[in-house]
């Protein structure tokens, strides 16, 4: 119940910033970049005598505490999937597909 409150928490932020900014720009980051947070990943799920070899800084709050800075980027026009995600976080409208619906378990 504690991670949903928390995750609760990190939505309610994320759409208060969300009225900051005329646009929003959303993107997935490729393997490639993500690579090192993907093998901790696969370590962790894989042998727990192993992930105790990778430090893990224990944070005494949640970072949602903390004061953050906006960064922002401009861009033009959004492509279809990143507007539909936009459009539910700002006017929690989801779309008509039942199939599209089901993407946005949150």
């Amino acid at each position: 119940m504690a991670h949903k409150q928390s995750m609760i928490a990190y939505l309610k932020k994320a759409k208060d910033f969300l009225s900051h900014f005329k646009k929003l720009e959303l993107f997935q980051i490729s393997r490639v970049e993500n690579g090192y947070a993907d093998v901790l990943s696969k370590l962790a799920s894989y042998d727990f005598d192993l992930m105790k070899a990778i430090p893990v800084e224990k944070l005494s709050q949640l970072t949602i505490d903390e004061v953050l800075q906006h960064n922002a980027m401009i861009i033009s026009e959004f492509s279809k999937w990143v507007k539909k995600i936009v459009t539910y976080l700002i006017d929690q409208v989801l779309p008509n597909n039942d199939d599209e619906v089901t993407k946005f378990v949150l």
